[in-house]
């Protein structure tokens, strides 16, 4: 395997071993495409560089942190060499010594990362964000595109920082009032201005719902799921166990296909929620609430105007 590949998997196993739920460890060898030995080297290079992961039943996964501290850490280059000359004077036998200088190197230029992770034009983006959250500087999202609305537009922010993973950047919306997550994919172009911002209360990054999500609108969302789908509900995303608790409650002693289970799910946007319905027809069915429903009905029709715009392009 190449060190590109395997660093790509480990930022990666970084997402996953961060949700709530954790990963069983069969589950992540079939995710990368490894052996269940693989995974747990993986689970050895995590500890070296500072992770704390848990076991819970067959899933691992971090231990609790402030949601702050999920955020890649950003050193500037005077931060990295205060830290370097201070590792550095520990003494040569120091057990940690070469764990953390490796760490600090990284941290100290995450962009090198990011050109292993994503394609040149998001690289790009994601290099100017990252000295945007150094400078504490507002950015202009030129034509960003939001596929829950549907909308191609130029969004003011304030970068706050960026997921572990790198998939999503957090950022204190002006015009909202509140800290929402973008895509870098879906940026098309990145504007540091000369606006500088100081955070405040109203930074503070909330917890995302079980999908991930952590945008508008807030909502609950009522689901009707076949046993199938209950089951990949379950396996993918974990948390939702302890909300759809007591609906569960005899639903596993029950058999036959005509039995289905209604679950009311809290989500903070439909993005997340949709991909799971639409990902399964016939299984999993959106009962509510309306916006929910014209939601993904307006995904479904992009879909076919899609299909139908790439076939006439084929003829």
């Amino acid at each position: 395997m190449s060190e590109h590949k395997r660093l790509y998997n480990l930022l990666q196993l970084i997402g996953l071993l961060g949700k709530p739920g954790g990963y069983p460890v069969k589950r992540l060898a079939k995710r990368f495409q490894v052996s269940t030995r693989t995974v747990y080297r993986y689970f050895e290079i995590l500890r070296e560089c500072g992770f704390e992961i848990e076991k819970s039943g067959n899933r691992h996964r971090f231990k609790s942190l402030p949601e702050s501290q999920n955020l890649l850490p950003l050193f500037s280059a005077e931060e990295a060499a205060v830290i370097n000359n201070a590792v550095l004077s520990l003494h040569s036998d120091h057990p940690q010594k070469a764990v953390l200088l490796k760490k600090i190197r990284i941290l100290a230029k995450p962009e090198q990362l990011v050109e292993l992770i994503t394609d040149v034009k998001t690289s790009k983006a994601v290099s100017l964000l990252m000295e945007a959250i150094r400078q504490r500087k507002r950015v202009i999202l030129h034509h960003y595109h939001s596929p829950s609305s549907d909308t191609v537009l130029d969004r003011v922010a304030d970068p706050i920082g960026f997921s572990i993973n790198m998939k999503y950047l957090h950022a204190f919306e002006p015009e909202h009032q509140k800290v929402v997550q973008f895509k870098p994919e879906r940026i098309g172009r990145v504007e540091i201005t000369a606006d500088s911002f100081e955070p405040d209360e109203r930074y503070r990054i909330e917890k995302p719902d079980l999908f991930g999500m952590n945008g508008v609108p807030g909502a609950v969302v009522s689901l009707q799921l076949n046993r199938r789908a209950i089951h990949l509900l379950l396996e993918e995303f974990p948390e939702s166990a302890a909300i759809i608790e007591q609906d569960l409650t005899g639903f596993e002693n029950l058999s036959g296909p005509g039995n289905n289970l209604k679950v009311n799910l809290p989500v903070k946007g439909f993005e997340g929620e949709g991909r799971f319905v639409l990902g399964l027809p016939g299984e999993a069915n959106a009962l509510g609430p309306p916006e929910f429903l014209r939601y993904l009905e307006e995904r479904m029709n992009r879909s076919t105007l899609f299909r139908n715009v790439k076939k006439v392009k084929e003829m």
